[in-house]
């Protein structure tokens, strides 16, 4: 599980199934948190109020998803 919001991230992060985000050799505990940092949302490169996840904040969820399935042993 990963998470959009840094509330829900710090209740979570210590749990064996979260996923952080993990990008240039960072790793953020939510969105918001990586946010603050790059352009992640349609807001942030676009002319909208719409603040979901843009292409490149997935492919980066991707990775990390992946990163976390590699490291418990699974793929």
């Amino acid at each position: 599980i990963w998470s959009w919001q840094d509330e829900l991230a710090e209740m979570l992060k210590d749990e064996d199934f979260f996923v952080p985000i993990i990008y240039d050799g960072k790793s953020y505990i939510s969105y918001d948190d990586m946010r603050e940092h790059y352009s992640v949302g349609f807001d942030q490169i676009f002319d909208s109020n719409d603040t979901h996840p843009n292409k490149f904040f997935n492919r980066v969820l991707f990775d990390s998803i992946i990163i976390k399935l590699k490291e418990k042993g699974i793929i």
